[in-house]
């Protein structure tokens, strides 16, 4: 029960950072992708992870942030590379918000949030972090994460996209200048700590 408050905790904030603060309120369901072994050796946990959401998502009546929740479910098998094939699925040809499932076939991650960009009078999606595991790169999760954002980005009307990179990640450096990203060479990064 703790591991199924923590994946709805995880949910809820995935959602919260996924609204962009300050914009005009998005219409439509919230569409969220939901990876599971429903087949192989995992089913038994994917099945209890299906009745988990199920039961969350009744005792909300299936909304979340004022909006209608549309749950989108499917069968990962356990295995990473199946698991890549449909989070792409999810999110290129059906749109979802949020994709959610279990580390079993998890390939990476993107955490991102909404700023507002004062220049451009625009919201800025920024990326504070993205993670592909090492033997699932160069296999399109990168770019399956990329197009995602980007279209989280559109959809919130947002001016640019931003991150930052360590200056010897060259393979990074080399991914984002493929994306068609470009360094801002006349911005330094502070940061001030402890707080």
């Amino acid at each position: 029960m703790r591991k199924l408050a923590l994946l709805a905790l995880i949910l809820a904030t995935a959602v919260a950072l996924a609204l962009p603060e300050g914009a005009p309120a998005q219409k439509g369901p919230i569409k969220i992708g939901f990876l599971i072994p429903e087949t192989g050796p995992l089913a038994a946990n994917g099945k209890d992870m299906a009745n988990g959401f199920q039961l969350f998502f009744e005792e909300q009546a299936w909304k979340l942030a004022g909006r209608e929740v549309k749950l989108i479910t499917e069968d990962d098998e356990g295995k990473p590379p199946t698991g890549l094939a449909k989070a792409r699925s999810l999110v290129e040809s059906q749109g979802v918000h949020v994709l959610v499932g279990p580390l079993s076939a998890a390939v990476g991650y993107a955490i991102y949030f909404f700023t507002y960009s004062s220049f451009l009078a625009r919201p800025t999606l920024y990326l504070e972090d993205v993670f592909v595991l090492q033997e699932h790169r160069g296999k399109g999760a990168g770019k399956a994460f990329f197009a995602a954002l980007r279209r989280a980005a559109k959809k919130a009307r947002c001016g640019r996209m931003e991150w930052t990179v360590l200056n010897w990640n060259l393979p990074a450096i080399k991914f984002y200048d493929a994306q068609g990203a470009r360094p801002l060479k006349e911005w330094t990064t502070y940061r001030l700590e402890p707080v």
